[in-house]
C-alpha cells in the first residue's frame, strides 16, 4: 500500500482544527503522514510553547 499525506496549508480558525481530527481519526487508522503549514512566524512560535 501507499504512504498517505494530509497537507493543510493555514493553521488559522479552519486548518488548526482539522489537523487535530486527523490526528484523531489517525490513531486508530492505518498510518498517514499528516503535514501542517502556517505563514505566521508568531503562531508557529506558540505551537511550540505548548
Amino acid at each position: 500500500m501507499k504512504n498517505k499525506t494530509v497537507c493543510i496549508i493555514g493553521l488559522g480558525y479552519a486548518g488548526l482544527p482539522l489537523v487535530k481530527a486527523f490526528m484523531i481519526e489517525n490513531k486508530s487508522a492505518e498510518s498517514v503522514l499528516i503535514c501542517g503549514y502556517t505563514f505566521s512566524f508568531y503562531k508557529t512560535l506558540s505551537f511550540r510553547k505548548r
